[in-house]
């Protein structure tokens, strides 16, 4: 019998398979997490920062870096934790904003493996913009560096760089992220790759827009493997058609870091139901645990020929 083929998840770098499976997973960081770090220690401390008031005056805020140079405010996630921070909000103080005597500010979220001492990575940029008394700033989107780190912070240049102030800084991380995986895969030369945090993942997505649509008329079934470090029912792979029917499969994982096929039956699927499938939606529904998993080898069978559900890169 024929295959249709679906996705063999040949996405050859990461920023293609995000950019295939997007995520809705961005959430802010609770404001108590971690440890403050950075050189703006004056007034109100760092701590002032993540007190949760995002408007306040600069003998509250936090202060630092006084005709010294860069201004610095982060966030040491502790010992053993790594989180992925995609993106940032910010409020300078409202009496002067960002710097006591500045007119514009560049806002940059940097990470790093060991407290800025050697390693620094740029995640992304904001500015220069005007910064005025009550100046905020965010940039949620636009990283394409994922990378887990246990440090990460907010760089502060302005163009006196004179006093450096913050009231509040948020960050944002990704929950459920995908990579391409070249090592652990059933064929081709990459699988999906998708990690799951605890906790907060759950009813996360990872979703592809399918276009052009895909007719599904007439198949009997589709199948995939999949690989997971968690047993059970932890994940629902669903194919969404346009008229608003969603058919889905949440794979009992039997054996961990194992990969196994799933059959998923579509004959009990009206064919009206199947003709224009639009998109596949890739999501967590137990989040217990964390969960690092893979997805290979996607197609359907049908009684004849052969058609290309979309384009892998």
């Amino acid at each position: 019998m024929p295959a249709i083929t679906l996705d063999m998840m040949e996405y050859s770098s990461d920023a293609l398979a995000r950019s295939a499976y997007v995520s809705n997973s961005q959430t802010q960081v609770t404001q108590g997490t971690g440890t403050p770090i950075g050189n703006l220690v004056y007034y109100g401390g760092l701590a002032a920062s993540f007190d949760g008031v995002t408007s306040k005056a600069s003998g509250v805020c936090s202060s630092g870096a006084q005709a010294a140079g860069l201004g610095y405010i982060g966030k040491d996630w502790g010992a053993g934790i790594t989180k992925i921070i995609s993106g940032f909000k910010a409020w300078g103080s409202n009496n002067y904003g960002f710097d006591v005597t500045g007119t514009t500010i560049t806002l940059t979220l940097q990470g790093s493996t060991d407290n800025f001492s050697s390693s620094i990575v740029n995640l992304v940029v904001l500015g220069p913009f005007s910064d005025p008394a009550g100046a905020y700033g965010e940039k949620l989107t636009g990283t394409t560096n994922l990378t887990a780190y246990r440090y990460h912070r907010i760089k502060l240049d302005s163009n006196t760089d004179y006093q450096f102030v913050t009231a509040q800084i948020q960050f944002f991380e990704e929950r459920l992220t995908c990579y391409s995986e070249s090592s652990i895969k059933t064929q081709g030369s990459y699988a999906l790759k998708g990690i799951a945090a605890i906790s907060d993942s759950l009813n996360k997505t990872l979703t592809r827009t399918v276009a052009p649509t895909v007719n599904l008329s007439g198949i009997s079934k589709i199948k995939f493997d999949i690989r997971s470090t968690r047993t059970g029912s932890n994940i629902k792979i669903g194919f969404h058609d346009s008229g608003g029917t969603t058919t889905e499969v949440a794979p009992n994982i039997a054996s961990a870091n194992t990969f196994q096929t799933i059959t998923l039956s579509m004959s009990p699927v009206s064919n009206a139901n199947k003709d224009v499938i639009d998109s596949i939606i890739i999501t967590i529904v137990n989040a217990n645990a964390e969960n690092t998993f893979y997805i290979d080898n996607m197609y359907a069978e049908t009684v004849s020929g052969t058609v290309f559900f979309g384009c892998n890169f």
